[in-house]
């Protein structure tokens, strides 16, 4: 009983120190990782976002993310990029999963041009896809 009461005290004094650091979650053993989407579920993870520059093929900068979605990352990446790199102009490129008309207009108010192609992801409760499969297509040397 008394390391029921011991470890009922310790998680209290953790929940009031969340509180007043205004986070949902800690991992003790992890304390960047988060709960987070994968492809196996829910799991233990981190979201690390990298800037690479495409000439050199240097990491430029990199930052470990608690947030899942690469949506919200666009703006602050490129944001951080651009002052390492100390440019007023820069040109992004990202994958369809930065998709985010927000960050674009963002990017472009700060001299930074992106180039992330409209993130088409079907969704798989319709049941006829508005766009093309990969299998409607064939290959014509």
């Amino acid at each position: 009983l008394a390391k029921l009461t011991a470890k009922r005290d310790d998680n209290l004094t953790c929940q009031a120190l969340m509180d007043e650091l205004q986070i949902t979650q800690f991992i003790s053993t992890e304390s960047d990782a988060r709960m987070m989407r994968a492809p196996q579920g829910m799991a233990v993870a981190y979201n690390v976002q990298t800037a690479v520059d495409a000439e050199n093929s240097l990491i430029v900068h990199h930052e470990v993310t608690q947030d899942s979605d690469d949506r919200k990352q666009l703006e602050p990446m490129a944001k951080a990029t651009q002052e390492v790199l100390e440019q007023p102009n820069l040109t992004v490129t990202a994958d369809a999963g930065y998709s985010s008309g927000k960050h674009f207009q963002a990017c472009d108010d700060a001299g930074i041009t992106a180039y992330v192609p409209i993130n088409r992801t079907i969704n798989s409760k319709v049941e006829e896809p508005s766009f093309f499969r990969r299998e409607d297509f064939t290959y014509d040397r």
